[in-house]
């Protein structure tokens, strides 16, 4: 039986970049907002190919470094690890959460 654990893991394309935390409504004139900006509402609200992460507290916002708030944050799908997975709220306004790890075993002869 094999109990060898496996992690793998993509090869990001984006240099991590600090956040920009701009403003908990940011006006028109800021929108949309670039990767690691905040605070946004809705996806539209980020830039294009970009969507708005739900941010209960202070998760990890994957792509992002240096001081975050509890605002939401504009992420780019890329900046996603294996073992992470997006999930919908529920909601009607489009929004996403971010699973916690996943962890996988392989047995096998």
């Amino acid at each position: 039986m094999n109990t060898q654990e496996v992690t793998r893991q993509l090869s990001n394309p984006n240099t991590p970049i600090n956040f920009n935390n701009i403003a908990t409504t940011p006006t028109a004139a800021q929108l949309p907002l670039q990767r690691c900006a905040s605070d946004c509402n809705l996806n539209i609200d980020c830039s294009h190919g970009l969507f708005c992460m739900q941010n209960n507290g202070l998760e990890r916002v994957p792509g992002c470094i240096g001081t975050q708030t509890t605002w939401d944050y504009c992420v780019d799908i890329k900046d996603f690890d294996y073992g992470f997975t997006l999930l919908p709220t529920g909601s009607s306004d489009n929004k996403w959460h971010m699973s916690e790890p996943l962890s996988v075993t392989l047995v096998g002869e």
